[in-house]
């Protein structure tokens, strides 16, 4: 039994190394198996990497230097240099094909109402007051009587001239005309339509056509102050207009007062000459008046401003 037992031992103990270097043979190849795919896999993307791309730039070109592409024109059709062209605002107004309102004068139906009845009625006046006192005297009235009346007479008279030359020729509306001939650049005109002295109904208006640098004003026509009561006497009409459409009753004592305060406003315009603006034209005599209360000016009289010029004595104001 004992040599039985003592070769099963031996050959229990024997088979163990053998299962166990089996064991080890196989997960050493297989994990050799494994490191050659990885190294395969490692040697094929070392390869990759450390294989230079084959440049196919040509020999001519040297290196570091940038050649400018050409550019590319498509047939029949030629690059042209845009050029801006100023103009002056003359020059616009004369492009256009339609005329261009400049100025349009507000009614002087007040103006005219105190200008001429406030003149007949100092020339009738003086008249009467220089027959009945140095034409016809009483016997009994001093000689230095009679003359000073004949002088009080002919002040009053130069008071009614005056009052009667405030109401003539006062520019309606000043409007730019384009004026184009072939061959020759385009021209711009002003046509000034003045009122008549002697306001008749079917009378038309007299008409200038003048070259606005022959005109030349006394003052700008834009004045800041004058925009803005312009703006309020507009909104103060507007406020009796709504008053007269929600109360009635009560506008002809609103209409009475309105037309007294504009009343003594047109007084005063005609005889200190307030607001109006004296323009002159070369090559004739006399001036005419602008209106710088009322009316539409375009651009706030801006526009004016621009095509004319001022005359030497209101450029040394300005």
């Amino acid at each position: 039994m004992g040599p039985f037992s003592r070769g099963l031992t031996q050959h229990k103990f024997c088979v163990r190394p053998i299962q166990l270097r089996s064991t080890k043979i196989s997960t050493l190849i297989s994990s050799i198996h494994c490191y050659g795919r990885r190294f395969s896999i490692g040697a094929s993307l070392l390869a990759k990497s450390t294989t230079k791309p084959v440049s196919t730039r040509s020999p001519s070109k040297v290196p570091g230097k940038r050649i400018a592409a050409k550019p590319t024109r498509k047939p029949g059709i030629q690059s042209h240099t845009i050029r801006h062209e100023y103009k002056t605002f003359g020059e616009s107004l004369a492009s256009k094909s339609e005329s261009t309102l400049l100025y349009k004068a507000p009614p002087h139906g007040s103006i005219r109402f105190i200008s001429y009845s406030t003149g007949i009625f100092l020339l009738g006046v003086a008249g009467f007051s220089f027959i009945a006192h140095y034409v016809d005297p009483p016997k009994d009235l001093p000689v230095w009587v009679s003359g000073a009346w004949a002088g009080i007479c002919f002040a009053l008279s130069g008071m009614a001239g005056w009052f009667f030359l405030g109401s003539i020729r006062l520019i309606s509306s000043i409007t730019a005309i384009p004026i184009k001939v072939k061959g020759s650049p385009p021209g711009l005109q002003l046509r000034i339509e003045v009122r008549r002295a002697i306001p008749i109904p079917f009378l038309k208006p007299r008409i200038l056509s003048v070259d606005p640098q022959s005109i030349s004003l006394s003052a700008r026509l834009h004045d800041p102050l004058m925009v803005e009561y312009r703006r309020e006497k507009e909104w103060e009409e507007e406020r009796i207009r709504e008053l007269d459409r929600r109360s009635r009753l009560t506008a002809p004592f609103r209409h009475f007062s309105y037309g007294s305060w504009k009343v003594m406003g047109a007084f005063k315009r005609v005889w200190f000459r307030h607001n109006f603006i004296s323009l002159s034209i070369e090559d004739r005599t006399g001036v005419w008046k602008i209106d710088q209360e009322g009316g539409y000016m375009l651009d706030d009289g801006r526009a004016m401003d621009r095509l004319v010029k001022l005359r030497p004595d209101a450029q040394l104001k300005a």
